[in-house]
């Protein structure tokens, strides 16, 4: 029954408009955020004094005197009234043009796009059970209301593995057109943080699908999943983080590992493993529980309501 199920929650899926929509837009959105950081020449575009302060930050000094006394023009690499003859192009050397692959594919998954993006299909797809009255029809296996939720989760890590794998592809094609090189770099590390970050977008998506049963709205899971992948937690979690530290001295503490959608954004190839295995344990209570949780309010539920 619960392959059954399956399948009808893949073919749902399938059907949506906006799993299709997802996937054109992270595409395009993956394959420009690649270009910028592989291979936009910000020297080439902005002139050597300004690409200066993008590409190594803030505090970079520029000898505006020198620029002055000489005649010299940062935007087009002369000086005044000198014709250099020389156009250079804006695809060149990015600011991480000698990434490997995965540090590439990190980048992107830090950037949380992807998990908003994942967040507003799942919560349309959670919540469509409820604006379609599809989950009336789990009555027909009554004392096994479990298999339908089970059967929709089952289907969004499907779809979620595929997604992360578009990704992965994408910055592999990327490397070829952009970076210096279109090394992998899997390491160890790279290995683990892979199916790491996987866990913890699975996490947040049953947790997404919690709030849906929850609240029987899509609505509610849909905004559920916005706030947590913008971040909305970033400033208090840095307060809280700044008192712990203040008040205890634990100056190496972050709650970011113990908070799914501050996981991805924190977590890196190479990240100290005690911090990844608790980022593992806290994901997988989560996940459990918001499962079962899920699990427990469907059973108790009066699905005709």
């Amino acid at each position: 029954m619960l392959l059954n199920f399956l399948k009808m929650e893949l073919y749902r899926l399938l059907k949506m408009k906006s799993t299709y929509v997802m996937v054109i837009i992270v595409f395009l959105g993956t394959f420009i955020y690649n270009f910028v950081i592989l291979g936009l020449d910000f020297e080439a575009l902005l002139g050597q004094a300004m690409a200066g302060t993008i590409t190594t930050g803030y505090d970079t000094e520029v000898d505006v005197d020198y620029y002055e006394d000489d005649g010299y023009d940062v935007f087009t690499g002369g000086y005044d009234g000198q014709d250099t003859g020389e156009k250079r192009s804006v695809i060149g050397v990015g600011i991480f043009h000698y990434n490997t692959v995965n540090e590439t594919y990190q980048m992107n998954l830090q950037g949380l796009i992807p998990l908003l993006l994942l967040a507003i299909l799942f919560g349309l797809f959670y919540g469509n059970d409820y604006s379609s009255h599809v989950n009336k029809n789990y009555t027909i296996i009554n004392g096994r209301r479990w298999v339908g939720f089970t059967a929709k989760t089952l289907a969004c890590m499907i779809y979620c593995l595929a997604f992360h794998l578009l990704i992965w592809i994408i910055c592999f094609l990327s490397h070829v057109f952009w970076a210096d090189s279109i090394n992998p770099g899997f390491t160890l590390s790279a290995l683990i943080y892979i199916p790491v970050t996987y866990l913890v977008t699975i996490t947040i998506m049953v947790m997404i699908g919690f709030v849906s049963t929850l609240f029987k709205s899509k609505a509610a899971g849909i905004t559920y999943g916005v706030l947590v992948s913008i971040g909305t937690l970033s400033l208090p979690i840095r307060i809280a983080d700044y008192i712990i530290s203040y008040k205890y001295g634990w100056t190496d503490f972050s709650l970011n590992y113990f908070i799914p959608s501050r996981m991805l954004a924190t977590l890196e190839v190479g990240t100290n493993g005690k911090l990844v295995l608790i980022a593992v344990i806290c994901a997988i209570i989560y996940a459990v529980s918001a499962f079962f949780g899920s699990l427990a309010f469907l059973k108790k539920r009066d699905l005709t309501t």
